[in-house]
């Protein structure tokens, strides 16, 4: 029941149970980058900046001391101000800042949830391309894959690499064949790369390529 509600859910109301009862531990970093990828959607061409510091961040790329993040937090300050929403701007900040604002177990579910249906509000759109950047990230939750290390090749870990660094996705067909080379048959890794969808920053099999958690 949880699993189809996971496929087929198209608001993250009909994801509220399923979310509640993840058969998996989902990192931090795997919540940020959901969030990030429902910020794009929001800040459009003018705040790509802003939110490729923070990726850099979640990816510890930015070194965590005093005067990064006062730094990054001053950026995020600067593309807040023109939002008047103070209810959109407090659940940016979540997501942006260093802070969860929530220590529960559930608060980085609860945080995207409340910033992508605020999203949707202001786009006036439906919420289908953010549960697409979701199950992009974090994959089936109630399907985990085993992946194993053979599969993790020169070749394959250089196309994930290549798409990772410059969030270009267009060659999630070709990194399928170079897995297949590594002999990689399972069948959910490989319809991901080769079936029609959004791959954003996070995609769970180029994590799982590239041995991110």
């Amino acid at each position: 029941m949880f699993e189809r509600s996971w496929d087929q859910s198209t608001s993250w109301d009909g994801l509220a149970i399923p979310l509640a009862s993840l058969p998996v531990s989902i990192s931090e970093r795997k919540w940020r980058l959901v969030g990030c990828a429902c910020l794009n959607r929001y800040l459009r061409e003018t705040n790509q900046a802003s939110v490729s510091l923070h990726l850099r961040y979640i990816e510890r790329h930015v070194a965590n001391n005093l005067s990064d993040l006062n730094a990054l937090h001053r950026v995020t300050e600067k593309h807040l101000t023109p939002i008047t929403d103070e209810h959109v701007r407090r659940l940016v900040g979540t997501v942006l800042r260093s802070d969860w604002l929530s220590n529960d177990a559930l608060g980085p579910q609860r945080n995207i949830t409340r910033l992508a249906q605020t999203i949707s509000e202001l786009l006036d759109d439906d919420q289908t391309a953010q549960l697409e950047f979701l199950r992009d990230i974090i994959g089936n939750p109630f399907r985990p894959v085993t992946f194993s290390p053979s599969w993790r090749t020169e070749h394959t870990v250089g196309i994930a690499a290549k798409m990772y660094d410059e969030r270009e996705f267009a060659a999630m067909p070709i990194l399928a064949d170079a897995l297949q080379e590594a002999e990689c048959e399972d069948a959910d890794i490989l319809a991901h790369c080769r079936e029609p969808g959004v791959h954003v920053r996070g995609c769970w099999v180029v994590d799982l390529v590239l041995g991110k958690a």
